[in-house]
């Protein structure tokens, strides 16, 4: 899965010297500013850019795609705010929250980000300006870290959580609103929620809690790309084949579900005999292609025999089908209009099941829309999701 919705590893080096050579624009010891808000904790400015330092990044990013969209300058927040763990116990939890440079009221986008595994790689830790960017096509910017990340790190991944990734997300969201009328920046109540890869997925989930907690915000559209909505589906066209290009996809899933739930591992095993490591892999310490090369991708290597048994036969009494039924977002309904991207490249999230949502939601008396989109694999067909996605907010808006 991506871990970026604007920049691939590729391009690296540019935003390295481009970020030494805009480093009078970026607030790196900024004074942090302790809110009295019922949510927002602190925020802190991470960045700050013109339009034209925006242009320049774009096209040396190997993004000229995206340059006709940009509008304005941006300035970013690294933002702390209240949530809860999987417990219920309130934490404080991290993300971006980005602004652009203009004076009009601005509309919200909630945009999820990619698989990660590095701690470095999470939106609030990483110098270079990523999904914030955003902010430069006339939109306010919201990205969470979700839980695992930022200022904590030191808990486990909710990775393809439904209920907990749909909670962060508005949290953050609420904090983000906070934080505007703290700067005196006019938002609306209006918003976009979007996302690829598991930022897909997130925006669906987010889209059913924000509907169900947040009446007051109008959800403009949901835009999401390949991402892999029907976990059991995802999971039994993966397990179809012998290897797998992203092995640390499928551990990173199914530990998350053994340390969010618990079951006997006597019972029910999950990884091959040989893997004994898997929380000290899943540290933070790798990012996911380095532990694609530490993990065998043949997946009778990886798992256990019974585990892909189970699967296989879609035992529905083994714990990580249960979790993986109820975590799934495919059945989602909304009065908004959807958007669905997906590859055709994808190797590795099955387009059919973005095939299948699609239908799955007109059924339901939903709108949606199904695109499919360039890229010559998962990853880079990341870019082609973000022209599109915003192209059609334009559309959107314009009706």
């Amino acid at each position: 899965m991506t871990s970026n919705l604007f920049f691939l590893k590729k391009y690296a080096l540019y935003f390295v010297l481009l970020f030494v050579s805009f480093a009078c624009s970026t607030s790196d010891d900024g004074e942090e500013i302790t809110q009295v808000n019922k949510t927002l904790v602190s925020h802190e400015e991470k960045s700050s850019f013109t339009e034209s330092e925006i242009n320049v990044l774009a096209l040396l990013g190997g993004l000229g795609e995206v340059a006709p969209l940009i509008q304005s300058g941006f300035t970013s927040y690294n933002v702390q705010y209240n949530t809860t763990d999987k417990d219920g116990k309130t934490i404080i939890a991290s993300g971006v929250v980005a602004f652009p440079t203009v004076e009009d009221q601005i509309d919200w986008v909630i945009l999820s980000r990619g698989t990660i595994l590095a701690d470095s790689e999470a939106p609030s830790v990483s110098t270079l300006p990523s999904y914030e960017i955003g902010a430069a096509l006339g939109f306010a910017i919201v990205v969470p870290d979700l839980v695992g990340f930022g200022s904590t790190a030191d808990y486990p991944q909710y990775y393809f959580i439904k209920d907990k990734t749909g909670e962060q997300t508005n949290d953050l969201l609420k904090a983000a609103q906070e934080l505007a009328s703290e700067l005196n920046i006019t938002t609306t109540q209006r918003a976009f929620i979007t996302g690829y890869s598991q930022g897909g997925y997130s925006s669906l989930a987010a889209t059913e809690y924000i509907e169900k907690n947040n009446p007051d915000l109008e959800v403009l559209a949901i835009l999401s790309g390949a991402g892999g909505y029907n976990l059991l589906r995802v999971m039994e066209e993966v397990l179809q084949q012998e290897s797998y290009d992203s092995p640390s996809f499928l551990a990173l899933i199914t530990q998350t579900y053994y340390t969010h739930y618990g079951w006997d591992l006597n019972t029910y095993p999950i990884f091959h005999e040989n893997i004994t490591n898997i929380d000290q892999l899943l540290n933070g310490s790798y990012s996911t292609s380095e532990l694609n090369t530490l993990l065998p991708m043949k997946l009778s290597e990886l798992f256990h025999e019974d585990f892909l048994t189970s699967m296989n036969n879609k035992d529905t009494s083994h714990p990580m089908y249960q979790h993986l039924m109820e975590n799934s977002v495919h059945t989602i309904s909304s009065n908004s209009p959807f958007y669905l991207y997906h590859s055709p490249n994808d190797e590795i999230i099955p387009p059919v099941t973005s095939e299948e949502t699609h239908s799955l939601l007109q059924q339901n008396n939903n709108t949606s829309t199904y695109k499919l989109i360039d890229g010559e694999s998962h990853s880079d067909a990341a870019v082609s999701m973000l022209v599109e996605a915003f192209g059609d907010m334009t559309t959107v808006l314009n009706q």
